[in-house]
């Protein structure tokens, strides 16, 4: 006599839950969301843009405008410029840091589910359903997934643990961006 499998020659249950995936807010949290938001912006263009304007600009005014050894003002130009720099990312990333603070208090607890084309987010009292297609670009930043909202003249970025993101669905999800996942037809039944 032959053992089956448990379950085998039964219709396969279509109310399985998929796993869900929990991640808890740390004291660092907040730091850490602030680095990667603030790493995320740097590698923008608008971001780029200001420091070539910055780094060059500034060291030119200087010399073009200024009396005495050209070599003095050009070095002034570029350590003034590096400062006002560093301080802007400085300034920016604390700033970002007050503000996950209050938003990801440590002790938070996230949980997540991915289904097929959405994703479920709980908070303590509240759940977000997230459709795969509504974000066109997916960046990932240290622990950090950044989605951002499609159609939209202002984008609206995302922030999510990549603790709750699994990485097979990540990959799911960066292919749906992508456009190269096709959506399947519902089927009647």
């Amino acid at each position: 006599m032959t053992e089956q499998a448990p379950g085998a020659g039964q219709p396969p249950d279509e109310t399985v839950e998929p796993p869900t995936y929990t991640w808890v807010a740390e004291r660092g949290t907040a730091r850490s969301a602030a680095y990667a938001m603030t790493v995320l912006e740097m590698r923008g263009l608008r971001f780029r843009l200001f420091a070539v304007v910055v780094m060059i600009g500034l060291p030119a005014l200087l010399v073009a405008a200024g009396k005495g050894g050209k070599a003095f003002l050009l070095l002034l130009g570029l350590a003034l410029g590096t400062f006002l720099l560093a301080s802007t990312v400085g300034i920016s990333t604390w700033g970002r840091a007050r503000h996950f603070r209050t938003v990801l208090p440590p002790g938070l607890v996230l949980t997540s589910q991915f289904f097929d084309d959405h994703l479920i987010l709980r908070r303590q009292w509240t759940a977000t359903a997230v459709e795969f297609r509504a974000y066109d670009r997916l960046d990932v930043v240290d622990d950090w997934v950044f989605l951002r909202q499609r159609g939209r003249r202002r984008p609206i970025r995302a922030l999510y643990p990549l603790a709750l993101i699994p990485p097979d669905d990540l990959a799911r999800l960066r292919l749906t961006i992508l456009g190269l996942v096709p959506e399947q037809p519902e089927q009647d039944q």
